[in-house]
């Protein structure tokens, strides 16, 4: 009944079902509070009007949550674009290539509204310094510059270690393309959802099975990313550039073949078919030997690229996941809502696919990130095993100089790349035992959860630089501000000398 009710996702749909499903709740809620009902069922009545609040009651205040309206507008939100996603798939259009036109509406004016809150957040620190987020434009300016700098490092940590890059493609089985561009039509209804939710899981179960043959990600015998897309029938495919030893090329290659051997020309019933390591064999030999470097089966592809970038190679490994890892950066910005690049960034906003993760290098973004927040100003009293990394995640170093016979220590601009900057970083965080300092507070909803509040190495401790939210006032007002201000003082100035 709700999904016919939020038929189209627009935003006073969504309002005017999130209101009355609140309405709805606050009197089972009463109910329970007053003992006229048990809580299993409350929960079987409220999941029975509205199941996608389910992930709601697996938390450990469901109650205070389901009071929240932002919190049931989010999971309206969720349902809507569950609901427009299948409108789409099922009254599909031949000119729609990745998204329909209502999907890229509806995109845009969610791009425009998140830019525009994302333009009145402000902040400040302890020591009066404020700054505010800046919008799309400066969020995608800051994980552009980030996801190229950390694709260098590892391209530069593989030829250091001279590892080989293989870069492969992988996709869906043809019963859940909603309309394939060759071959008979065999959709089975598969939501576009469920089908990222099978390419994810077969990929995850691939290095799982590599794993067990001693090819980890996380001791660093593997590592690069994987960058998840639609076809033009917005069907999900995955490409995925990693770095490896040479010796371990035939076991990826075994591993990601029996998972995504649809047409059981290398397995049958889970068990290897007799000619299997002959089939293997003969596409190794193509990937290393042929002029092209490459080999395919109906469901994967895969091509090497040599990690030193020889004459023969057309590209760096790095700019070969580019065009994938770029593709709808900044779609958001240009406007251009017709276009391929559009539809990409709207197929991952719909779905909730990220556009790239890392694979290998387990926990370095999120430190490399919470090390920036450390303040410069701790780091003169410390050592410097835990000075350096934080350091090199700002792009600082620091120097002694010599003013009036004293010497004073202070910061400067490291002019390396950021990308080596990266390197050495992920090579101290590895050596040496950082450990995160914890701090338990309670969140809006009365519930006890855990955040990093710095970072300790043996006696030391650095903590990360607090900030506070400030009221935003629009430029108009503030400009106003001023002008009364000084107009204030003018006028108190003349009356002063007038008397």
């Amino acid at each position: 009944m709700l999904s016919l009710l939020i038929k189209g996702g627009s935003k006073e749909q969504i309002d005017s079902v999130t209101h009355d499903l609140w309405v709805y709740l606050c009197g089972k809620i009463d109910s329970l509070q007053t003992d006229l009902i048990s809580f299993s069922e409350f929960e079987s009545t409220v999941l029975d009007r509205a199941s996608f609040l389910k992930n709601v009651f697996s938390k450990s205040n469901p109650l205070e949550r389901l009071k929240s309206v932002n919190t049931l507008r989010r999971a309206v939100s969720d349902l809507s674009k569950n609901v427009e996603l299948t409108r789409m798939v099922k009254h599909w259009k031949e000119g729609n290539r990745k998204a329909s036109k209502n999907l890229r509406q509806m995109a845009n004016s969610m791009f425009l509204e998140t830019d525009q809150y994302l333009k009145r957040q402000n902040f400040q620190s302890k020591n009066g310094t404020a700054f505010d987020l800046g919008g799309l434009v400066r969020r995608q300016n800051v994980k552009l510059g980030e996801r190229i700098a950390i694709t260098k490092a590892m391209e530069l940590d593989a030829k250091e270690k001279d590892m080989d890059c293989l870069f492969f493609t992988v996709t869906c089985p043809p019963e859940m393309h909603p309309s394939p561009k060759y071959g008979e039509n065999s959709y089975n209804g598969t939501h576009i959802q469920e089908a990222t939710k099978f390419l994810n899981k077969k990929m995850t179960a691939s290095f799982k099975e590599l794993s067990k043959k001693s090819i980890s990600r996380e001791s660093g015998d593997i590592f690069g990313f994987r960058v998840i897309e639609p076809h033009d029938d917005a069907c999900p495919h995955i490409h995925c550039l990693l770095f490896l030893k040479r010796q371990h090329i035939r076991t990826l290659l075994e591993e990601v073949i029996k998972a995504f051997d649809y047409n059981n020309l290398f397995t049958y019933k889970r068990r290897l078919r007799n000619d299997f390591d002959e089939k293997i064999g003969i596409l190794l030999n193509s990937l290393l030997n042929s002029l092209n470097s490459e080999c395919k089966t109906p469901s994967t592809h895969f091509k090497l690229i040599k990690a030193d970038n020889h004459r023969h190679s057309a590209a760096s490994p790095s700019s070969n996941l580019f065009k994938y890892m770029f593709e709808d950066y900044d779609a958001s910005l240009r406007g251009e809502i017709y276009s391929d690049a559009f539809g990409t960034a709207t197929w991952r906003k719909f779905v909730g696919a990220r556009a790239y993760s890392i694979v290998g290098w387990k926990g370095f973004i999120g430190a490399w990130r919470n090390f920036r927040k450390i303040p410069e100003e701790s780091l003169l009293s410390v050592c410097k095993t835990i000075s350096r990394p934080v350091l090199l995640s700002k792009g600082l170093e620091l120097c002694v100089v010599k003013k009036c016979g004293r010497e004073i220590r202070k910061f400067r601009k490291d002019a390396r790349p950021a990308h080596q900057r990266m390197l050495e970083f992920k090579r101290l965080y590895d050596s040496n035992s950082f450990r995160w300092l914890n701090e338990e507070y309670s969140n809006k909803f009365g519930e006890i959860v855990t955040r990093k509040v710095g970072i300790s190495f043996r006696d030391e401790k650095l903590e990360f630089r607090k900030f506070k939210k400030v009221e935003y006032q629009r430029p108009a007002h503030t400009r106003l501000l001023i002008i009364q201000s000084a107009f204030r003082l003018f006028f108190c100035s003349v009356v002063r000398h007038l008397k």
